[in-house]
């Protein structure tokens, strides 16, 4: 099985958080919402790919970002990927979409179940509910 390290950013704004939708001719998760993040690179840090995942994917800087929890998912069957979640702020609101994804939305906090996979909210959740980076292993 091959495995990667991956970001994501999670970006708050008063009630809202912003979550992206994977393009449907993207070759992992086509048509899933997610927040948005990549891999990291061999020759990069955490931070440094956060940076450039945040720019290249929704074209905006980021002001702050502080570690949230740590996950893990299958991309594909032969795949997991170790995900690192910030939370972050950003520089300005006015979001550009890369081609790797198709839609963008703010959504309240309590709507985030309509739209994220299950195991993407569970450790969201657990991460908002304990506000810590434990995550349930049951």
């Amino acid at each position: 099985m091959e495995t990667a390290v991956c970001v994501k950013g999670i970006i708050k704004k008063q009630n809202y958080v912003l979550i992206v939708k994977r393009s449907m001719a993207d070759e992992f998760g086509h048509g899933e919402w997610e927040f948005p993040g990549g891999r990291v690179e061999i020759s990069e840090t955490p931070v440094d790919a956060l940076v450039r995942e945040i720019r290249e994917e929704i074209g905006v800087e980021i002001k702050e970002a502080q570690l949230a929890y740590v996950s893990s998912f299958f991309l594909k069957t032969d795949l997991k990927c170790f995900a690192i979640n910030y939370t972050i702020s950003i520089l300005s609101d006015e979001l550009k979409l890369s081609a790797e994804h198709e839609k963008y939305l703010w959504v309240r906090v309590e709507q985030l179940d309509e739209y994220l996979p299950k195991s993407i909210l569970a450790d969201y959740n657990s991460f908002v509910t304990l506000g810590t980076n434990v995550i349930s292993v049951i």
